[in-house]
């Protein structure tokens, strides 16, 4: 069965926090990027 995880962000809305390896093997958190400068986030999705 497939499942949708789809999630609606409004514009204005605080993304909640996550974790996530980097390139360099450390973990690096969304909260470690508030206040600071723009942020792009981008996600490969992968199909079969």
């Amino acid at each position: 069965m497939k499942q949708d995880y789809t999630l609606e962000a409004k514009i204005g809305t605080i993304a909640p926090d996550f974790r996530l390896a980097a390139t360099t093997g450390e973990q690096i958190a969304l909260s470690d990027f508030r206040d600071k400068s723009n942020l792009v986030l981008f996600f490969v999705r992968e199909f079969n």
